[in-house]
């Protein structure tokens, strides 16, 4: 599912980035722009990290196939009402985030884990 929104987003992109009336060299750049994000969406889309949760050994991110590390949440995160912004790091890899835009989930979830990192935090 997401590869093909990855898909359609950067065709339609590069279909308005022909249809326009920028200059030649401005109108490559941005082709050669859009092109790029495309293949860093794939393999963005492709990396192990998926799915993010609280469990009773504490904060833990699970891979496609089912793997599941623990990892500790940094002071640095931020939850809003329209987002929640989560800087991750575990023992065996660079610290990585995840962005959750609150459209993102049903509003219940979405509530529900605002008040999680409320209580729990960066325990």
């Amino acid at each position: 599912m997401m590869l093909c929104a990855i898909t359609i987003i950067h065709l339609l992109a590069l279909v308005a980035g022909l249809d326009n009336g920028l200059a030649l060299p401005v109108k490559a750049v941005l082709i050669i722009t859009i092109i790029t994000s495309f293949f860093y969406g794939l393999e963005k889309n492709r990396r192990e990290k998926r799915i993010f949760g609280y469990g009773d050994s504490g904060w833990y991110v699970e891979s496609k196939t089912g793997k599941s590390r623990s990892v500790s949440l940094m002071g640095s995160s931020v939850a809003t009402p329209l987002f929640i912004f989560l800087h991750l790091k575990s023992e065996q890899s660079t610290p990585f985030s995840f962005l959750i835009f609150q459209d993102s989930v049903n509003t219940e979830s979405y509530r529900r884990l605002r008040i999680l990192l409320t209580i729990v935090g960066t325990k």
